[in-house]
């Protein structure tokens, strides 16, 4: 699994803040996504109150271009956001839905607290067989430690999410950048047979995508 690369810094007052985590892309991420090739910032993680959450950002977009520079990691959104300073706007090209477009963004000022997960629906219980997991709603102490309330947890795992690396403990937020709230919205993605799947995935306080090939058919 790619570093994620957290663009919610907590440094110098000086230090622009754009308010996303994210990471890098593997070609089956990109496939998953409608892109051809595993380049751009996948974005993970949203700060509510951030400037990226003004702007309309939303956890699934990838990243391609910093006013007019491409991307092609992770890496270097963080670098070209530590360039700016607070108050100074960027224009972001953006991929989402299969298509691409143009957000701008008053950049913040790299001060405050982490990344609190969005509040949701509760799930309900099930088994989608054909990507391997074993779920359940979270309970509500499990909300409580996690701050989350909205995905599936990760009671059992094999075949196909096994061998991407997902455990038992994780916790299913989104699938292809649709959330989770039950099993039939896993169901509602895998009918289409795809090729391969992105999960959102809460593990150890951090958002992370997944890409889980699945077997034809």
């Amino acid at each position: 699994m790619k570093v994620r690369d957290q663009i919610v810094a907590t440094g110098r007052a000086q230090h622009a803040r754009l308010g996303v985590g994210v990471q890098d892309l593997t070609q089956p991420l990109a496939e998953s996504f409608g892109l051809p090739r595993p380049d751009g910032a996948l974005v993970s993680q949203v700060d509510p109150k951030s400037p990226a959450a003004a702007a309309g950002i939303k956890s699934g977009d990838v990243v391609l271009q910093v006013d007019g520079e491409t991307i092609t990691q992770a890496g270097a959104l963080s670098s070209r956001i530590g360039l700016k300073q607070p108050g100074e706007k960027v224009t972001l090209k953006l991929w989402r839905d299969q298509h691409a477009h143009e957000v701008t963004v008053t950049l913040g000022n790299a001060s405050g607290t982490g990344l609190k997960a969005d509040a949701g629906s509760a799930a309900e219980p099930g088994e989608p067989a054909r990507l391997g997991l074993a779920l359940r709603p979270l309970s509500p102490a499990e909300r409580g430690q996690t701050q989350i309330e909205h995905g599936m947890l990760v009671q059992g795992v094999e075949g196909a999410a096994a061998r991407a690396g997902l455990a038992q403990g994780d916790v299913v937020l989104a699938i292809n950048g649709k959330p989770v709230d039950s099993v039939d919205d896993l169901r509602t993605v895998l009918k289409t047979k795809p090729k391969s799947v992105a999960l959102l995935v809460w593990r150890d306080g951090e958002r992370l995508f997944v890409p889980v090939p699945l077997n034809a058919g």
